[in-house]
């Protein structure tokens, strides 16, 4: 065959395949090759492509061909010259071309004969057509192709210097839509050759790293050209790949033979990009709104239709599918595609288009409102460039694929699949290494061959990546397999992976993910934030937890007051407990041992407090927690030689354990954060300690090796962190007494116990006290209800057309929606006319730019209307701003771009960098025309990076009906670390610990308001993030950033103080904006402003010349036609301004020969009173800072000439809440910029003035007025300052709301009676928190809005004028003529939110109600009115990495060469933390998720790892609630723990709880457990419950518990209730009967040795005693019976007799008088009288057996006179011996029986008038002697239950009544009421109620200036002076007691000095300290015949005295 026929066989005429074999002798790149023969190939790819690209083309416009072409590699090596390309440039005539390093040159030919298309030549054309930033561009979809993957090699001749930072990244291949590349290999530049490494013609060997050079990129087919760097500045419209296409149609001319025409810059280009290869697939995604559609012309319908759309919408260009939907005439509606596209905005968006429908609308101009354009996503038009079964292998680092998603538009996407990377890097220069030494990183410059060392690291600016997706770019993976690389898998700046099947081997870090998108979907930009969800306010009370008694016997004999010993406790090898329930014994702060002892029948507690060993018997003697602090000169600690030297001398022991904390977190290299140490003590001085690791080794002095970095540190020795016997614990052991003790405090104040054991002994105590107990508070929060949240809400409302729930690991930024829909809502804002918002949602985020300047050097300042709350770090996006170089805006152009704010001058000021140095011009917006064209400013990113880490729906979004709210939990990732090369936050920006999400809980200090955590990022371990405490809140450390970043509050430089601590002035980074002007006149009106014509009319943004001391106000200014200012309206309030100020007018456009108008300030808004909160102050010396004060006003002072100098503008004068005890640390220096560079101040609401507190101390209620009205409702957090008694000054949880002045709290039970100062010159205020843990829980249907909420609030606060029902759209204020309302704002009434709707004319202002999830209600008149700051939020989704079957073997071993990470060479083990990072990196919130197996074959999913080995499962990155003492993490042991957090759990068998390593960790259950089975306890201390409940057999289980008092609440029968204290005789308890009456059971013995008894009444065998007995036995003939009167009953009851017997009596003797008997039997010794019985004469005339004086009666000696009448009472008749008449005793007569004397008797007189009458002339009347120690007089009446007794004992007189002594009067002549032994004349002990109290004044003199007062005198003293006073000498204190007393002065008519600071003992030889309130030592008026009065009072028997001032001069 014919070689021109075989040739014209291999031939492609369409150049579907086109083939390049360089080793092939006959191919060629010359120009009449087409390279579609096999027989004649290209030599090189470029040409290759430069021809598919004339092949593809068509003559005619958009209709070139694409995706047909593909280019087949043979094996062999194949070179890519490239190098950046050519720039066409047709601003000169002839065009010229710009190279790359800025030198401009004719030298581009189109093809011929002579091209130089030989690559080894430095000037040849081929590279000339490759994008300008270098690489090969891959036109049309083109497909490259090898025939062997292996074989096909690929070199680059362009490899960018990595030494200088002038020479871009590049690429070697720029992709196109549809491209293809399979089955090659692409290798580093050839290592024995030589390539470009710049943009000169210079060579080099390219024996250095790659990385700047990346295998496959996007073209960029959408951003105009914009160069600005050393070598260019340029800028073109046209992008990258149109220059491309310019090219080729230059380079195919007519020499060409295939001429391509008309060619650049002619118009009508016939090569042209096409949208497919720049819009990958199709469009993503894009809605708009419409405002206009018509059909032909809008008069004429026909099928062309014409839209124009409210704002640009990327993607929509011709050929584009959309669907248009919501046109009322149909027709228009449906799924079209653009023909036409008519008009572009200046940022190339298409604003307006054509589209044709079937047939013809009937209506050709409908009306529209919501109608939405929406770009199609369903097409296939274009396709993602592929990369597949390709490698590449580099020892450079070579970089793989970067899908850069700015450059192109649509899906964005790439597919690779099977692309093989080996990443090795060899060049030295790419690595640093860590020194622990000095801190910083060394790099090859001193350590040789750093890339084999396995501690090496990559330097940032030398990382290299395998594949890459940035700026939204998508890319999916399969089957990839990297080695090697700095970052393997990297994601940015919103980039998206899809990794399957794929492995990471090697390397320093596989999955990377960096930030996240610059804008966000439009149905993400709805919501908003519009409360703070603080933590909820722990308000449990105390609960006493039991330990062992105390060993009476022990504890005394030691006779060591600091030691407890406990009862039984000896064995050393079986301690106490360390923890009980949880709680650790001596690790509360003051923790108190206790127990109660009865004293008289009365238990009192006793109470010692706990101390650390080494602390007792010292001047400090230390409970829970032992502080040393480091020294520290120059911001270096005091560290020498790994030697800690504090500033003063430490308490440490020898082997205790401490904790080092870092004040920034920063801790000196080599000790780890939260985490256990021990001090080593021993041979060093006592000021110093040495670090070990473990209490082994700091028994053999082996100390860890630190140097001297760090924050200011201080060291911590815990109880908490201690078990009992080990070092440094409270409880010990004795080896000498072979007892355990516990250590307690030593002074009288702190132990109570000791004493009372000493005194009482055995002898009254026993062996043991009863068992100790140590109080806690118990918290029973949820972890959710201990971290602070976020609320935000999507509104329902009609402005809303697109919205969806919230998404997790989203991030948060400012709503970028900072322009109105239309002219409309633009107008809005400062409209001079009444105008109506159309809904709730508009005006949402207006930030609009009024001046814009450029002051050069790369920089540029720009003015907003409002202030801008922007923060150094920001990057803002800058849009329309038109200028004189910029007259139509173009983005990216001009003053507009996106930039990165690098200064505050002013609130409404700020500068950017990175500007450029092509001056934009001047200014020339008309701000005055108030539409959408208005320039703007949008917030990019904030300087912090703030993602959802958790979102709880509390109410669903529903479209047009409901309010959607959620609650974020959101963590911050912008941790960045502070050591060179990684301190770089667009890079390095770290997650807080999630696992630290939880505050750690303190149980024996529970806080339910930590303070903010400090982030750290290591600086050797790069990614992980340590906290300062973690027992502090890292949510509230994100809620300071998120406030700081979002403009809440006002940066701080500084704060200064007086020496009290109580007055400060805070200084701001910019002007405050307090005391703003609210309202102007005109004064002068001036005239010539506005332009020469058409002057009358608003003029927007005037500036108003700063005022004495106010500056940076703006108003809208109305000028007549003479350009006379009439009217101003504020937009800007500014600073600092007084009513009365005048400014004048500028800014404006002016005339010639203008005449300044002046105005008049009549009204501002008055911020003075306000509190403000301080936060972000840090380090431990002025943590205090962070507070609260009331601003007491703004410096007037002037610095200089310029009102930026105003001290004013950046400076307030504040009152802190409680004196600042930090203040005394340098207060005339201030705290420093250093320790406020993230502070700020927030003004948190209107003060209040408390002007009453109602307390009633034994229920710790107490009613708080106010004034104004206090806004609160229950559950708010309030804070007290200024009160008298430090008790109050604290804060408070609201119970209660009495009404619009008075509010409920409860302080707790006490018997205090503090003072609160009120109506004594004591002002108390109330203070709103602002960011404080509030009171309530929130719920799912109950949010508790204005309880637990926290708003932020928004500068004004008014009451209603009048009341408002629920569904009125009427607002009256009653402020409305003060305080500054505009339309839009939000404010809050009750739990109301509403906006206002209309400009402010006066009242009523219309509101739209019920907004934001909360309800429309009604409200009284002069509710509170608080406007908010609600700010407008959207949600961005990160850069993300979603891999699943991913292997990683061996990453993150040093820099992941072969040489560090083979097995083989492996030096050391990663910490299973540095495994996760190198497995995962996170940074700017980005986010990966990944399932997969490393080397070990341990399994992730998640943050979950299973391990290979035994498959335990532990959890990592998620948030681990820890406790006080129980931390994994403090023993540095634990990285990851098996901790699971299901909903729900089923085990199938069993559950074991192991209780740590001791046992003695708590497990806890929050809600209800149920047990089907036996629970059994076996612990000695059994199971311990408030009550139990039983139920057995019954219906309704019965309670068991104990009280403190008799039970009054119902029960069910069968409850019990024991006495919790029940005395000898006493009762169990009780229990509740069936008759619904509590009954008392369980007798207890009457005493402590015997059985005894003691009943109230009691039944035996019998149902029960009657109501009139106390016993009954038996019952019948049985029965015994004792009634309530003492009768006895036997066999019957008593009925009223004192015995009755039912039956035979027998007794051996019975007395009496005999009266009472009958029914007797007559026999010889008793006879009958008549019915009575008498004895019986015995025959002898001798009476029996009654005598008198003998044993037998006689005549003689008696006379017996029985009237006749038988009687049985005693004394009338019938008696033994009954005497009628007078009786007379001549001797004395003796009674062996009781006398029962009927009438009066008389003693020495002859006839009694009293019962008892004694007559003497004697002193003494009568005696009553006592043999016993006692002599009492017992006296009764029928209804005295104990006698009252008086009497004598020893020489005191006594009164007792109720068996018990009440009065003494001792033999001194002192009287004790309620004690035994007065102390002084009148001692009580107790409660004294006196219904008048009267004191008679003493008289004091002075003699040789010297006072003396006499308290023996009295308490109140007169003192007239005479001559000045020097000194007070007191006499007369009672030793321990407390007393006060009251001096009036009184100056004489010559006014003298007093020193009313000067009291000494009553020999002036010792000085009695007085302290005074504040600090502050009152003057004595010294004027004649002023008045002063001061009371003075002591606690201590007069060792200190307490001064207050009652009152000066007083008239």
């Amino acid at each position: 065959m014919p070689l021109s026929r075989l040739d014209n066989f291999l031939k492609n005429v369409r150049g579907n395949i086109i083939y390049v074999n360089p080793n092939d002798l006959d191919a060629t790149d010359a120009v009449e090759n087409q390279g579609n023969s096999l027989g004649r190939p290209f030599v090189t790819i470029q040409r290759a492509l430069i021809e598919a690209a004339r092949f593809s083309y068509q003559q005619g416009l958009d209709n070139d061909r694409f995706g047909k072409t593909t280019v087949v590699l043979y094996p062999g090596e194949h070179v890519v010259d490239n190098r950046p390309g050519f720039i066409p440039d047709d601003s000169v005539s002839p065009i010229r071309y710009i190279e790359r390093q800025g030198t401009t040159t004719l030298d581009f030919s189109p093809f011929s004969t002579t091209s130089d298309f030989d690559l080894s030549s430095t000037n040849n054309i081929l590279y000339k057509l490759n994008s300008v930033f270098g690489g090969v561009i891959v036109p049309r979809g083109v497909s490259i192709v090898g025939l062997d993957v292996r074989k096909t090699k690929i070199r680059p001749l362009y490899v960018p210097n990595p030494l200088n930072d002038n020479i871009e990244r590049s690429a070697i291949f720029r992709m196109t839509g549809g491209s293809y590349f399979s089955d090659f290999s692409i290798f580093d530049g050839d290592p024995n050759g030589q390539v470009f490494r710049d943009y000169t013609a210079a060579k080099v060997v390219p024996d250095y790293s790659h990385h700047k050079l990346t295998a496959f990129e996007f073209v960029d087919g959408v951003n105009a050209i914009n160069i600005k760097d050393i070598f260019n500045n340029f800028f073109t419209s046209r992008t990258d790949l149109d220059i491309y296409y310019q090219k080729v149609g230059l380079a195919y001319g007519p020499a060409s033979g295939r001429s391509i025409a008309p060619d650049f810059p002619s118009a009508g280009l016939d090569i042209q990009p096409k949208t497919d290869e720049f819009r990958i697939i199709g469009p993503l995604s894009g809605e708009v709104n419409v405002s206009k559609i018509i059909a032909g012309d809008g008069s004429t319908s026909t099928d062309t239709i014409t839209v124009d759309i409210a704002t640009g919408l990327a993607g929509l260009d011709v050929d584009t599918a959309f669907n248009i939907d919501g046109v009322p005439d149909g027709t228009y509606n449906g799924s079209f595609t653009v023909t036409e596209v008519l008009f572009q905005d200046t940022a190339g968006l298409t604003t307006s288009f054509k589209y044709k429908t079937p047939i013809a609308p009937v209506n050709a101009a409908p009306t529209v409102s919501a109608t939405k354009v929406v770009l199609d996503t369903n097409t296939v038009e274009s396709a993602s460039p592929f990369v597949q079964d390709c490698i590449l292998n580099s020892v450079f680092g070579l970089n793989g694929l970067c899908a850069d998603g700015s450059k192109v538009s649509g899906f964005k996407s790439v597919i690779v699949k099977n692309f093989k990377g080996i990443g090795l890097q060899k060049d030295n220069n790419a690595f640093v290494k860590y020194n622990k030494t000095t801190g910083s990183y060394d790099d090859s410059t001193t350590i040789s061959n750093i890339s084999n060392d396995a501690a090496a690291k990559y330097k940032p600016s030398y990382y290299s990546y395998h594949i890459k997706a940035s700026n939204k770019g998508v890319v999916d993976l399969t089957s990839i397999d990297v080695s090697g690389f700095a970052q393997q898998f990297l994601t940015e700046t919103g980039g998206e992976f899809t990794i399957s099947n794929s492995s990471s081997n090697y390397g320093q870090n596989a999955l990377v993910s960096k930030g996240y998108r610059d804008d966000t979907f439009l149905r993400d930009d709805v919501g908003l934030l519009t409360n703070i969800i603080p933590p909820k306010e722990n308000v449990e009370t105390d609960i006493n937890l039991e330990y062992g008694a105390v060993d009476v016997s022990r504890t005394v004999s030691s006779a060591t007051t600091s030691r407890l010993y406990l009862y039984q406790e000896t064995n050393l090898s079986a301690p106490p407990e360390s923890v009980v329930q949880g709680y650790r014994i001596g690790a509360k702060v003051s923790d108190r041992l206790n127990t109660l002892i009865t004293q008289e029948g009365t238990p009192i507690e006793y109470y010692a407090r706990i101390i650390m060993p080494s602390t007792e018997n010292t001047t400090n003697e230390v409970s829970s927690v032992k502080v040393s602090n480091v020294g520290r000169s120059s911001g270096i600690n005091s560290i020498t030689d790994s030697t800690l030297t504090f500033t003063g001398n430490h308490q440490l022991l020898n082997s205790e354990s401490i904790r080092i904390l870092s004040d920034n977190a920063r801790l000196p290299d080599g000790i780890d954060a939260n985490r256990i140490y021990y001090a080593i003590t021993n041979n060093l001085n006592a000021d110093q300690i040495k670090i070990a690791t473990s209490a082994n080794d700091a028994v053999d002095g082996k100390a860890l090796t630190i140097n001297n970095l760090g924050g200011s540190l201080i060291v911590e020795s815990r109880v908490s962190d201690k078990l009992v016997g080990e070092v440094g614990h409270p409880v010990q052991y004795d080896s000498t007494s072979t007892q355990w003790y516990v250590t307690v405090g030593t002074a009288t104040t702190d132990n109570t116990l000791y004493p009372t054991i000493n005194a009482l002994g055995v002898a009254k105590l026993g062996d043991a006290t009863p068992r100790t107990f140590f109080k806690r508070k118990p918290d029973n929060r949820t972890l959710s209800d201990k971290i602070f949240k976020y609320r935000y809400v999507i509104p329902a409302g009609s402005g809303i057309t697109s919205a969806r729930s919230p998404r997790k690991s989203f991030v948060i930024a400012e709503s970028n929606d900072v322009t109105g829909l239309n002219d409309t809502e633009v107008a809005l804002e400062f409209s001079p006319t009444s105008v109506t918002m159309n809904n709730e949602t508009e005006m949402r985020n207006f930030s609009f730019i009024r001046r814009a300047d450029y002051p050069g050097s790369g920089s540029a300042d720009y003015t907003t209307e409002l202030p801008h709350g922007l923060s150094v770090g920001s990057k803002v996006n800058v849009t329309k701003v038109t200028s004189s170089n910029n007259v139509t805006g173009a983005g990216n152009s001009g003053f507009n771009g996106t930039f990165t704010v690098s200064g505050i001058s002013s609130a409404c000021q700020f500068t950017v960098t990175g500007f450029g140095d092509i001056d934009p011009g001047h200014f020339t917006n008309n701000t005055s025309s108030r539409t959408t064209t208005l320039p703007t400013f949008q917030r990019v990113n904030t300087k912090n990076n703030f993602f959802i880490y958790d979102i709880e729906e509390i109410r669903e979004y529903v479209s047009g009906e409901q309010d959607g709210v959620y609650y974020f939990t959101v963590v911050d990732a912008s941790s960045t670390p502070t050591i060179s090369p990684f301190n770089d936050s667009d890079n390095f920006a770290f997650s807080q610990p999630i696992k630290d999400l939880f505050p750690q809980f303190d149980r024996d200090n529970p806080n339910s308001n930590p303070d903010p955590t400090i982030t750290y990022a290591l600086p050797d371990k790069t990614g992980e993030v340590v906290v300062d405490e973690v027992k502090n809140s890292i949510t509230r450390e994100g809620i300071d950033k998120t406030f700081s970043d979002l403009g809440v509050g006002i940066a701080i430089t500084d704060i200064r103080s007086n020496q009290t601590g109580a007055a400060h002035t805070i200084y701001t980074t910019y002007d405050h904006g307090l005391n703003g002007i609210f309202e102007l006149s005109v004064v002068t009106a001036g005239s010539g402003y506005g332009p020469s014509s058409g002057t009358a009319g608003e003029y927007y943004n005037a500036s108003l010349g700063f005022s004495t001391t106010g500056a940076n106000a703006t108003a809208r200014i109305t000028l007549n036609a003479s350009g006379a200012v009439t009217g101003a309206e504020i937009m800007n309030p500014g600073s600092n301004y007084k009513v009365g100020d005048f400014v004048s007018v500028y800014g404006l456009e002016e005339q010639v020969g203008i005449s300044t108008a002046l105005l008049k300030v009549t009204k501002i808004q008055s911020n003075i009173g306000d509190t403000l909160r301080v936060a972000g102050v840090t380090s431990t010396s002025y943590g205090e800072y962070n507070g609260l004060y009331r601003i007491a006003g703004i410096p007037t002072a002037i610095f200089g000439s310029d009102f930026h100098d105003r001290i004013g503008l950046k400076a307030i004068n504040v009152d802190s809440r409680v004196a600042v005890s930090d203040a005394a640390n340098g207060h005339d220096l201030g705290v420093g910029i250093t320790q406020t560079t993230n502070a700020y101040a927030q003004l948190t609401g209107t003060g209040l003035q408390v002007s009453a507190i109602t307390h009633t101390n034994s229920t710790g209620i107490a009613t708080i007025t106010t004034s104004p009205a206090h806004g609160l409702r229950p559950n708010n957090i309030i804070f007290l300052g200024g009160a008298a008694d430090n008790f109050w000054n604290k804060q408070y949880v609201v119970t209660q709301v009495v009404d619009l002045t008075n509010f409920v709290i409860n302080t707790g039970i006490t018997t205090l009676t503090p003072s609160t100062g009120i109506g004594l010159g004591v002002t108390v205020r109330g203070y709103s928190a602002g960011l404080s843990a509030q009171g309530g829980n929130v719920a799912l249907y109950d949010e508790n809005y204005g309880g637990r909420q926290q708003n932020v609030y928004g500068g004004i606060t008014d009451t209603l004028g009048s009341a408002m029902n629920a569904s009125t759209e009427d607002l009256n204020v009653s402020g409305i003529a003060t305080k500054d309302w505009r339309i839009g704002d939000y404010l809050r009434v009750d739990d109301e939110i509403m906006r206002i709707k209309t400009t402010n004319t006066g009242n009523p202002l219309k509101v739209f109600r019920g907004l934001l999830g909360t309800q429309s209600a009604a409200h009284i008149l002069g509710s509170v009115c608080r406007k908010l700051d609600i700010k407008p939020i959207e949600l961005r989704k990160p850069s993300s990495t979603r891999t699943s079957g991913h292997t990683f073997e061996f990453v993150g071993y040093g820099p992941g060469n072969y040489s560090t990470a083979l097995p083989s060479r492996q030096e050391t083990q990663p910490s299973f933390d540095e495994q996760l990072l190198a497995q995962s990196l996170n940074t700017g919130a980005g986010q990966n998720v990944y399932s997969g197996m490393n080397d070990s074959g341990d399994f992730f999913i998640g943050n979950k790892k299973i391990d290979s080995s035994t498959g335990k499962e532990e959890v990592f990155d998620t948030p681990v609630p820890t406790i006080t003492g129980e931390d994994l993490f403090a023993s540095g042991s634990a990285s990851g723990v098996d901790i699971i957090t299901p909903l729900e759990a089923t085990v199938a068998r069993s559950l074991n709880v192991e209780g740590g390593a001791n046992s003695d960790i708590l497990s806890q259950f929050d809600g209800p457990v149920s047990f089907s089975q036996k629970v059994t306890s076996s612990s000695p201390e059994g199971i311990e419950a408030n009550s139990i409940f039983l139920q057995g057999d019954a219906t309704v289980a019965r309670k068991i518990t104990i009280a403190t008092g008799t039970p009054t609440i119902a029960g069910n029968p069968g409850d019990i209730v024991f006495n919790h204290e029940p005395p000898l005789g006493g009762t169990t308890g009780f229990v509740f009967t069936s008759d619904n009456s509590w009954a008392q059971f369980g007798a207890i013995s009457a005493s402590a040795l015997i059985n005894e008894g003691n009943f109230d009444k009691i039944g035996i065998g019998t149902t029960a005693a009657l109501s009139s007995e106390i016993v009954r036995v038996g019952s019948g003939s049985s029965l015994v019976s004792v009634d309530n009167t003492g009768g006895v009953g036997l066999g019957t009851t008593a009925n009223s007799a004192k015995l009755r017997v039912e039956g035979i009596l027998y007794a051996n003797q019975v007395q009496g008088d005999g009266s009472g008997l009958f029914n007797l039997a007559t026999d010889s010794l008793f006879a009958t009288f008549g019915s009575a019985v008498h004895p019986a004469a015995q025959g002898n005339g001798i009476s029996p057996n009654v005598g008198i004086g003998s044993t037998t009666a006689g005549r003689d000696n008696i006379t017996l006179n029985l009237d006749g009448s038988i009687n049985k009472n005693v004394g009338v008749g019938g008696t033994d011996l009954f005497v009628v008449n007078t009786s007379k005793f001549l001797r004395q007569a003796e009674f062996t029986g009781g006398i029962n004397i009927g009438n009066n008797l008389g003693i020495g007189v002859s006839s009694a008038t009293n019962k008892i009458h004694i007559q003497t002339s004697d002193d003494v009347v009568a005696l009553f002697e006592s043999t016993d120690a006692n002599s009492l007089i017992a006296l009764k009446d029928t209804n005295t239950t104990n006698n009252i007794q008086i009497g004598a004992v020893t020489d005191d007189l006594r009164i007792l009544t109720g068996g018990s002594e009440r009065v003494r009067l001792s033999s001194a002549g002192k009287v004790g009421i309620a004690t035994a032994s007065p102390r002084a004349v009148l001692d009580v002990e107790g409660d004294t109620r006196l219904k008048s109290y009267h004191e008679a004044p003493v008289t004091l003199t002075s003699s040789g200036q010297v006072v003396n007062i006499d308290l023996s005198k009295g308490q109140t003293f007169e003192l007239t002076t005479t001559e000045n006073i020097v000194e007070f000498r007191i006499s007369n204190f009672v030793a321990d007691m407390a007393t006060s007393f009251t001096i009036k002065i009184l100056q004489g008519s010559t006014a003298r000095t007093v020193d009313i600071d000067d009291f000494k003992n009553s020999a002036g030889s010792a000085s009695i300290p007085v302290n005074w309130p504040g600090g502050v030592v009152p003057t004595v008026t010294a004027s004649a015949n002023a008045v002063d009065i001061y009371s003075f009072m002591t606690f201590d028997g007069g060792d200190r005295l307490y001064g207050v001032v009652g009152g000066q001069n007083f008239s």
